[in-house]
């Protein structure tokens, strides 16, 4: 124990807070999947400097204990309350984000969703078009057969006209 605080917090006087150094634990519930730490040791820190500056002034006059415990109850009241408020906020704020997340990621699995439709309706009509094409070739060139199969019989019918009617002038005497 401290000798400055040894008189306003003696080991014998159970009714009175040993004030030098306390290590209060904090529980503290964590939101689902998020892990966090808090450090309360500055906040420590700052109620042991009260507790020291209640102790320092008030060194010489031991029947005022039980008022400095008093003081001390309170001071570790409010860092409680504070504790818990700043928790109550912290909880606030990681609801509003999953909750803004979990719409947000639900706008994007709608999306995907879409874009994975379209996707989808874009290579049909690319298969379409491969189908369309093919078949364009395949009629093109069965007409450029048929052109040069008409063209052949065509040289043919006038190659066998112009002679059936060199043979006719040829046999008519005139």
């Amino acid at each position: 124990v401290d000798s400055s605080s040894s008189a306003l917090c003696p080991e014998s006087d159970s009714s009175v807070l040993d004030c030098t150094k306390v290590d209060w634990p904090v529980q503290v519930t964590q939101p689902q999947g998020e892990t966090q730490r808090f450090e309360t040791g500055n906040r420590i820190e700052q109620f042991d400097v009260c507790i020291s500056s209640v102790s320092g002034s008030q060194n010489s006059d031991l029947v005022t204990a039980p008022n400095d415990s008093a003081a001390c109850s309170r001071a570790l009241q409010s860092l409680v309350t504070e504790l818990k408020s700043e928790l109550t906020k912290q909880r606030a704020e990681y609801e509003t984000r999953i909750k803004r997340l979990e719409g947000s990621s639900t706008e994007l699995r709608s999306q995907v969703g879409r874009l994975e439709d379209e996707l989808d309706q874009g290579k049909k009509k690319y298969a379409m078009l491969e189908i369309k094409m093919r078949n364009v070739d395949r009629a093109r060139e069965d007409a450029e057969k048929r052109n040069q199969l008409l063209q052949k019989e065509m040289e043919d019918f006038f190659a066998t006209l112009g002679d059936l009617t060199l043979e006719a002038k040829e046999a008519k005497p005139k």
